[in-house]
C-alpha cells in the first residue's frame, strides 16, 4: 500500500468504527493500524503503566498510562488491549476514559475491550480506565501500539501486568 492510502486508512477508520463499533480482526489480533509499514526496533520513549500494579480484584479499576520518558518526544495515535497471558486474547473492558478523542470499541466479538486514539493533534499523556469483565479471574498484560507520526510507531509494547482475582 502507498503512503497516501495508509494515511487515507487511517483517516477514514474514525467513521468505520462509528458506524460498526467493531475493529477489522486483523488489527484486534496484530495491534498493527498498518498494511506494509514496519514497526520501530528501536526501545520505544513512551511509558506505559497502570495505577496499581500486582493483584486487583475483578471488582476494582486501574488507569493505563500512555506518557512520554523525554520532553518534546510526543504522540499522535495508539490502540490499547489488556490481554489474558494465558489465551492471548483481549479481556475486560475501557471506561470513562475521560478523554472524548479516545474511541472503545469491540474486539473478537467482545464490548469495548480496545482503546483507541485518533486525534492527530499531539499529545505527551493519555489516561484510560480499564476494568476486568465481573467473572474474570487470571493474569492480563497492556499491550499498545503507539503512532509517533506519520509511518513511525512501535508495535504490542508491553506495558505492566496485575494479577485478577474473585475476592468472593
Amino acid at each position: 500500500m502507498l503512503p497516501a492510502a495508509r494515511a487515507t486508512a487511517w483517516l477514514a477508520l474514525p467513521a468505520l468504527l462509528l458506524a460498526a463499533e467493531d475493529l477489522d480482526s486483523s488489527t484486534c489480533l496484530t495491534l498493527d493500524p498498518f498494511d506494509s509499514a514496519l514497526p520501530q526496533t528501536t526501545p520505544s520513549p513512551y511509558i506505559l503503566s497502570c495505577s496499581k500494579t500486582g493483584r486487583i480484584t475483578n471488582q476494582d479499576s486501574v488507569i493505563f498510562t500512555i506518557k512520554s520518558s523525554r520532553p518534546r518526544v510526543d504522540f499522535r495515535r495508539f490502540v490499547v488491549q489488556a490481554l489474558d497471558r494465558e489465551s492471548g486474547m483481549a479481556v475486560g473492558m475501557f471506561v470513562d476514559t475521560g478523554d472524548a478523542d479516545i474511541t472503545v470499541v469491540n474486539c473478537f466479538g467482545r464490548s469495548e475491550n480496545t482503546a483507541i486514539e485518533f486525534d492527530t493533534d499531539p499529545k505527551t499523556e493519555a489516561h484510560m480506565r480499564w476494568m476486568p469483565d465481573f467473572d474474570y479471574e487470571g493474569n492480563i498484560t497492556f499491550l499498545s501500539t503507539i503512532v509517533q507520526s506519520g509511518e513511525i510507531f512501535w508495535l504490542r509494547e508491553k506495558g505492566d501486568s496485575i494479577s485478577v482475582y474473585n475476592p468472593w
